[in-house]
C-alpha cells in the first residue's frame, strides 16, 4: 500500500483579517470543552466514540495544554459538522506546547458546499487564541475541499510529511513532516 502524504497548514491563532466566514441563517456555532469528569458531549448526530477518546486523552492530561474542544454546527437542533482542537501529544511531535491541531472534521453531506466548515475553522482560532500559538490544519493531498477550506481561512502550507506507524501499528503512529517547516 502506498504512502499518502499529508499537508501541514498553519496560521496564528487570531481571527482572520480575510473576509468573514458567514454561517447560513439556519445554522449555529457552539463549542463544547469538558467540565469536570464530562468526557464527551450529548451527540445526536455525528459518530460519538472518537469524542470519549479524546476526552479521556484530556482527563488523563495526555494533551500538551488544556485547549481540547469541538466545535459544533447546528441546523435548528441537530449537528451537521463537528471539528475537534487538540493540543499537541504524541502523534504531532512538531507542535510545540502552546500549538493547537484542527483535525477530526466532518460535515453532513447534505450541507457541504455552504461554508460551514470554514465558519467552524475560524471559530476553532479565535478559541484557540488562548493559547498563544499556532493553529495546525493538516490534511491529505488529495482532499482537495479540506484544502481549500484551510486557504480559504487564511493558512498558509509550511510542509508536506506523512503518517508513520509505531511498532507496525498506525494507531500509534505520528504525522512527520518531511520537508522543513520555516517560520511563517
Amino acid at each position: 500500500m502506498a504512502e499518502s502524504e499529508y499537508l501541514f497548514f498553519a496560521r496564528a491563532a487570531t481571527p482572520s483579517a480575510s473576509k468573514p466566514s458567514l454561517l447560513p441563517q439556519d445554522c449555529s456555532l457552539e463549542y463544547w470543552t469538558p467540565k469536570g469528569f464530562s468526557l464527551m458531549p450529548k451527540y445526536d448526530g455525528a459518530d460519538g466514540r472518537s469524542a470519549l477518546v479524546w476526552g479521556l486523552f484530556h482527563l488523563l492530561h495526555l494533551f500538551a495544554n488544556r485547549s481540547y474542544g469541538i466545535v459544533f454546527v447546528r441546523a435548528r437542533s441537530r449537528i451537521v459538522h463537528r471539528s475537534f482542537v487538540f493540543p499537541g501529544y504524541f502523534r504531532f511531535p512538531f507542535m510545540t506546547s502552546s500549538d493547537v491541531q484542527v483535525g477530526d472534521t466532518w460535515t453532513d453531506p447534505a450541507f457541504r458546499g455552504r461554508g460551514i466548515a470554514a465558519a467552524a475553522l475560524e471559530e476553532a482560532c479565535r478559541i484557540a487564541a488562548l493559547s498563544g500559538g499556532l493553529v495546525w490544519y493538516i490534511t491529505e493531498r488529495t482532499n482537495e475541499p479540506s484544502i481549500r477550506v484551510a486557504r480559504s481561512c487564511g493558512f498558509v502550507l509550511r510542509s508536506v510529511g506523512v503518517r508513520t506507524s509505531r511498532i507496525g501499528l498506525r494507531i500509534l503512529g505520528a504525522y512527520q513532516p518531511i520537508t522543513p517547516i520555516a517560520d511563517p
